[in-house]
This record gives C-alpha cells, structure tokens and sequence, in this order.
C-alpha cells in the first residue's frame, strides 16, 4: 500500500483551482481574467483586492470596462488567487459576484484568432 501524499493547505487549493480550469478546458497561465465587473469598478479597486496576494505584477483595466486582466509571476500564484477569489462580490459590483478564471493568452502576449 502506497503512502498518501499530504499537500500543505496553500498547494491543495491550487492543485484544486488548477483542476477546476482542466474541466473548463483553461490552460494555466499567469494572466487571470476577470468577469462581471460593475460599471463604476475602478483600477484602483481591483488592484487593492489582487495586489494583497503573492505574485501580483500588474493588472489592465480601461474605465467603464466590465472586464479586467491582472497578471502574476507564474500559473502557481494566479491559480492561488482563482480559488480565493472566484465568486467574491465587489463594492461597486452592480453584477453579482466576479467570474474568474485563467486568460485565453498571457498578458503581453497577441491573441490567436
């Protein structure tokens, strides 16, 4: 009989976001996208939600925009921050709560169409 691996509480939370995107057919990256923001939602709004976890590097969101893309340092940290954060409602949330998940392409990087 083989011994269970016990993963520290940090790694099964990713090891579970990342799972979650493998269902939704995502491919892990560090580019997060996010859904459902309100019409008022500003930069700085998000940037005081996600820039309180590891990894944070930079985020793009135009005013008015119901979506936003915030990057990380790696797929680990950004799929540390779907399963924290997925579901969570906004202040200025007119939209019910934040859809997010992995980005089609990294951030920087030109979509394929």
């Amino acid at each position: 009989m083989m011994p269970q691996m016990v993963m520290p509480q940090q790694d099964h939370v990713q090891a579970a976001a990342v799972a979650a995107a493998a269902a939704a057919h995502q491919v892990p990256c560090n580019t997060l996208f996010v859904a459902n923001l309100g019409a008022s939602t500003q930069e700085e709004e998000l940037r005081d939600l996600f820039s309180r976890y590891p990894g944070f590097t930079r985020l793009r969101h135009n005013g008015g925009s119901r979506v936003a893309f915030i990057e990380f340092q790696d797929a680990s940290c950004a799929a540390a921050v779907i399963a924290a954060v997925n579901g969570s409602v906004l202040r200025s949330s007119d939209q019910g709560p934040l859809r997010v998940e992995f980005a089609k392409n990294p951030m920087g990087t030109p979509s394929k169409r």
